[in-house]
């Protein structure tokens, strides 16, 4: 069953605390979070309850790991 909820695709540096602090904001408004990362840096430990989209970092796989 699809959800009701609306849907939003956050795109940034999954290190940023601004960024997590969207993504917080955006999931207590009722969003539903999908987020694609532009980098393969680490993540801040506040970013949760999303869908995450992997790109490919220059022909590779990236190495992004959620803590």
């Amino acid at each position: 069953m699809p959800s009701s909820r609306p849907k939003i695709l956050f795109v940034g540096l999954q290190g940023s605390p601004h960024v997590a602090r969207w993504i917080k904001m955006l999931d207590d408004l009722g969003f539903e979070i999908h987020f694609f990362p532009v980098d393969a840096g680490p993540w801040h430990y506040g970013l949760s309850n999303l869908t995450l989209h992997i790109p490919k970092f220059e022909g590779k796989s990236s190495q992004l790991k959620k803590r």
